[in-house]
């Protein structure tokens, strides 16, 4: 019975000898704050002041942080709602030692009790990096629509366990303005169209990501943003819409008689940049132009507007109710 006894002992010290502290994973609790304001401070313009930073009482801004390690693969990640961009997301990560790349995203999302009704923006394929994809949920959204990312490399040692990210916008916010939309009653309906798309990003292994973009040989085959006046009983509108950075991005309005669609201008060139707002107005009765229908568009820079103006002649001397563009030297 000894002898069975001390043979236990022998073994369970050998097999106590091999384990050293070497072998053994050792996680940490890593200290990760988020803060969102930047997504929201380079948009500056605003009809009524403080609508960009305000949510309604069932929407919340959603904060994603991802760890990935050296290979690549997710590590850990958490999810935190917060009110508004002026608060801060406080979040522990439980990871080894190691050189890790952090990733935090912001968006909004309609919050039902503790369930997500509403979100624009859709993740998927979150496992590894190089495959994480945040695609447009293909609803127009307005202001929560807004996207934000930021991408750090971190190494965890003995002495580092906290973190700061500060999520940027990852695409340009436009205004868009309607104003007299019932100048026109025939009109059924009113389109920004747009020749290029963009429905997700995609994160790569340089700390960056990439953008899809969709180009139907030069076809306007997208819209911005749409009214049918008939709708609406203001005749003045306008709304916020957000896009993915895009170059020589093309537009045109369109209007519709009598389900015949029928152009408005020659189209305009954009491109746009992430963090940058742009401005787009059609007034269809402009009491400064003789009442022509005028656009207008361009970048806001600072709370101000350096766009061009154009104007077209637009009345039909027999029914002035209905939209019948004219040449100027008629």
């Amino acid at each position: 019975m000894k002898k069975i006894l001390y043979s236990l002992i022998a073994v369970l010290a050998m097999v106590m000898s091999s384990c050293s502290n070497d072998d053994i994973e050792i996680t940490r609790a890593i200290s990760v704050k988020v803060n969102p304001s930047g997504v929201i401070a380079p948009f500056t313009y605003e009809i009524n002041d403080g609508e960009l930073e305000s949510f309604s009482t069932k929407y919340k801004l959603r904060v994603h942080t991802f760890a990935y390690n050296e290979k690549g693969i997710l590590a850990a990640q958490d999810i935190q709602y917060l009110k508004n961009y002026a608060s801060i997301a406080n979040c522990k990560l439980n990871l080894e030692k190691g050189t890790y790349t952090l990733v935090a995203v912001t968006d909004v999302a309609e919050i039902d009790g503790n369930n997500v009704k509403t979100e624009f923006w859709k993740f998927s394929d979150t496992e590894e990096m190089s495959t994480t994809k945040i695609t447009d949920a293909g609803l127009l959204g307005g202001k929560y629509k807004i996207l934000g990312l930021d991408i750090k490399s971190i190494t965890i040692g003995d002495n580092n366990n906290e973190c700061n990210l500060n999520p940027q916008s990852v695409g340009a916010l436009c205004l868009v303005q309607w104003f007299n939309v019932h100048t026109f009653p025939s009109v059924e309906k009113y389109t920004l169209a747009m020749s290029k798309s963009c429905d997700f990003l995609q994160l790569n292994e340089y700390n960056g990501y990439e953008i899809s973009e969709k180009n139907e040989n030069g076809a306007f085959n997208w819209r911005l943003t749409y009214i049918e006046p008939s709708n609406y009983t203001s005749n003045n509108l306008y709304e916020y819409y957000f896009m993915l950075p895009m170059k020589n991005v093309n537009f045109k309005y369109t209007y519709v008689v009598n389900g015949s669609t029928n152009t408005l201008f020659d189209p305009q060139t954009i491109s746009f940049k992430a963090g940058g707002e742009y401005w787009f107005a059609l007034d269809l009765c402009d009491e400064d132009k003789n009442n022509n229908i005028t656009r207008a568009y361009g970048v806001l820079l600072n709370g101000t507007n350096s766009a061009k103006a154009y104007s077209t002649k637009a009345k039909n001397h027999n029914n002035p109710n209905t939209l019948y563009l004219v040449d100027y030297a008629k």
